[in-house]
């Protein structure tokens, strides 16, 4: 579940298309996966709303989960502020559709995770921090976090979905500083318009900052595994040359 690493042998055809804007603003589509023998299946979406970042996933549980969990952090955020979530969600677009403002190593994924998870930190702290009780905050916070969790359990073997030898690897990197700058950005707007509320327990009050810090573990551990994909590439490279 979320935002993923496009997958070493897709990473030439992502570069070359990086920073130049398709002509087709507007695309969804069902994937194709073409078999040994010639088979087609249809598994995972295209989903491509401004003509440059892919929003969608190549399984088909992750594209329902992703876009389930966006569209309840979408609802919460709303139902806390309108122009701070509108303000959240518009630069959030902005930014996943223009690469250039990431780092180079970060440029490459696919899904909509960063955008969510933004927004799951502005939740989070008026959860959390502010205690803000109602069913859109409680289903956002909760659905964010199973998420993010399950993403980082996942890509360690301890649940019975995510892990093939053809899945993408999941880019943790977007999930926690999504998550860390959607916190900020909550207690920013607090900051600028004081809201009264009350905190939850202490160990409630732990549960964001334990979920960011297994996510950091989890996107250093996939840095050291994308630097060894990246060496197997020059090395095939290499060989290839020669």
């Amino acid at each position: 579940m979320g935002q993923q690493i496009v997958k070493p042998e897709r990473r030439r055809l992502a570069l070359a298309h990086s920073s130049k804007r398709l002509d087709n603003l507007f695309e969804v589509r069902r994937k194709e996966k073409y078999g040994d023998f010639g088979d087609v299946t249809k598994e995972g979406m295209v989903i491509r709303l401004f003509g440059l970042h892919d929003y969608g996933y190549d399984k088909d549980r992750v594209v329902f989960s992703s876009w389930l969990t966006f569209i309840l952090e979408t609802w919460a955020s709303f139902s806390i502020n309108v122009l701070e979530s509108a303000a959240i969600l518009g630069i959030t677009v902005y930014l996943q559709e223009h690469p250039e403002w990431w780092p180079e190593s970060r440029r490459n994924t696919t899904g909509i995770s960063y955008i969510y998870n933004v927004q799951a930190g502005y939740v989070w702290y008026h959860y959390f921090v502010k205690g803000h009780r109602d069913w859109a905050t409680f289903l956002a916070t909760w659905a964010a976090v199973a998420s993010d969790l399950g993403a980082v359990l996942g890509e360690a073997g301890l649940t019975p979905f995510e892990k093939s030898d053809t899945d993408q690897m999941v880019s943790h990197f977007h999930h926690y500083i999504g998550a860390s700058e959607g916190m900020t950005a909550a207690f920013f707007f607090d900051w600028l318009r004081p809201r009264r509320g009350k905190p939850r327990t202490l160990l409630l009050l732990l549960v964001p900052f334990i979920t960011i810090g297994f996510m950091v573990l989890a996107g250093l551990w996939g840095d050291k595994q994308a630097a060894k994909m990246r060496s197997s590439e020059d090395r095939l490279s290499f060989s290839e040359e020669r």
